[in-house]
């Protein structure tokens, strides 16, 4: 609501990907303002993606501050829309405002196991238990064990086309998610090619595997390892436009803010880039 408000300037906000995502959100125009961040979040992939290590001494938050005084746009990065082509009446537990039709994001948009994580995390005693410990990352680990089995046994089928006529099909899907940087979860390396500055999107659909190959996949993606992209049931490629649709209500996510359940999404890029002084 503030950054909707501000018309010409600079935002630098403190805080996780889900305080980024609120802000990028509220942003009206783009080619107006200048953004910056000081990552202090639990997940913190946004940073993750940008190449932008921890900031665990003071001497390295110092540093990081002066480097954002400058206020010099350091890179323009793209931002991701999802777009609602259907609505259901089952919300997030963390959002009663209205839901629009578009939604932004900056790091990735999921439908399916990702957000089912993302919302038993964003609800999660584990995960506020784990932050006071500065365990944070441990959480979604562990929930994303444990919504699993949930989401898999369910058997929803799950199909994509892109705008170029390219296409997904899975008879049972684990997820499918547009990623506009490499990372989500608190660090989990799905789309390593997703490079946030080339005008595309990179999707990553998963299913079609039994369990205990997916249980071997997400130690590969967390190690950043490519190995998991060319086992069967994995779909990857870069595009700019595309519509996925799903047998049954999935939760959908965008940079791991929850806003409810669909069966039908249309990932794309805005035309205007974010302005990074980072």
């Amino acid at each position: 609501e503030i950054a909707g408000k501000i018309s010409s300037d600079t935002i630098i906000v403190c805080g996780g990907d889900g305080t980024i995502n609120e802000v990028i959100n509220g942003i009206r125009d783009f080619s107006q303002i200048k953004f910056g961040f000081i990552p202090n979040g639990s997940g913190n992939d946004f940073a993750r993606g940008l190449g932008i290590p921890a900031l665990k001494t003071d001497e390295q938050l110092h540093h990081f501050i002066e480097k954002i005084t400058d206020n010099q746009v350091r890179r323009h990065l793209d931002i991701g829309n999802v777009h609602l082509n259907h609505r259901t009446e089952i919300y997030s537990r963390q959002h009663a405002a209205i839901i629009p039709d578009d939604m932004r994001f900056v790091i990735s948009s999921g439908i399916g196991f990702d957000a089912g994580v993302c919302e038993e995390a964003l609800n999660s005693n584990t995960k506020s238990f784990l932050n006071k410990l500065h365990l944070g990352m441990l959480s979604y680990g562990a929930i994303a064990y444990r919504t699993l089995n949930s989401v898999y046994s369910k058997r929803i089928a799950c199909d994509g086309i892109t705008d170029d006529g390219r296409t997904v099909h899975l008879d049972r899907i684990l997820f499918t998610a547009a990623f506009n940087l490499p990372y989500e979860g608190g660090g989990y390396r799905f789309a390593p090619d997703a490079s946030g500055t080339d005008g595309r999107l990179s999707i990553v659909a998963i299913g079609d595997m039994p369990a205990a190959h997916i249980l071997r996949f997400f130690p590969g993606a967390r190690r950043g390892s490519r190995s998991y992209y060319s086992q069967s049931g994995v779909h990857h490629f870069h595009f700019k436009k595309m519509t996925v649709t799903t047998s049954q209500p999935l939760w959908l996510h965008t940079d791991g803010e929850v806003a409810l359940k669909t069966d039908s999404v249309t990932f794309s890029l805005l035309d205007q880039k974010l302005q990074l002084i980072v």
